[in-house]
């Protein structure tokens, strides 16, 4: 491995800077070592998060069907009131309303009385 190695040239870029060593601040302190951690308590830790899991998964599905429900009640609710406003729109294929016309007041001579011809303007 080492003849393999000295074969190959080093190419030094100049984009490319050497590392600087870091400079510990006065104050600085090691850090304690961390005692070994304990491997015997892994497959209650695995066994806990895998009922974290489940839960979760739980609570997700819960969730996606109130949702479905909540979408499903407020169609509902609009067709009801689309029903409410619109009696007989959703009995036939027909989906065009035209209102009814209003018919005329009968003649009568107080509504002559009021016509518009009748006016004076003084």
């Amino acid at each position: 491995m080492e003849d393999v190695l000295s074969k190959v040239s080093i190419v030094v870029s100049p984009a490319l800077a050497q590392f600087a060593p870091v400079t510990l601040p006065y104050g600085y302190k090691q850090v304690e070592s961390v005692p070994e951690v304990d491997t015997s308590s892994l497959p209650l830790i695995i066994c806990d998060s895998d009922n974290y899991l489940a839960g979760l998964a739980a609570k997700h599905e819960s969730r996606i069907a109130a949702m479905d429900k909540w979408k499903r009640d407020k169609k509902q609710r609009d067709i009801e009131e689309k029903k409410r406003l619109a009696p007989g729109y959703f009995d036939g294929t027909n989906r065009l309303l035209v209102p009814t016309a209003k018919q005329p007041p009968p003649e009568t001579p107080e509504n002559d009385a009021l016509s518009i011809e009748n006016l004076h303007l003084s």
